[in-house]
């Protein structure tokens, strides 16, 4: 099951269907991010998402830079802007 799952991860790349979500969404990638590159992150900002990357984070930002992704998320949940 574990390697369906991984094999589906590694072929999906849904990110055209983004423009069709009508809900808030906040993306935080990791600037040194080795599956999930940096670069996408315009891509995520389609239908009205919000992409932030944290330079030198890593694939788990929240674990590497805990406090700047909870003030991310926290002033993405409170409705403050985002820079």
């Amino acid at each position: 099951v574990l390697r369906t799952g991984l094999e589906m991860t590694l072929h999906a790349d849904l990110r055209a269907d983004l423009a069709h979500l009508k809900l808030p969404r906040l993306h935080l990638l990791g600037g040194d991010d080795r599956l999930v590159d940096a670069r996408v992150a315009p891509q995520l900002t389609l239908g009205g998402g919000r992409a932030v990357v944290i330079p030198g984070a890593g694939h788990l930002p929240y674990l590497t830079h805990p406090a700047e992704f909870s003030k991310l998320l926290r002033d993405f949940c409170e409705g403050d802007q985002i820079s």
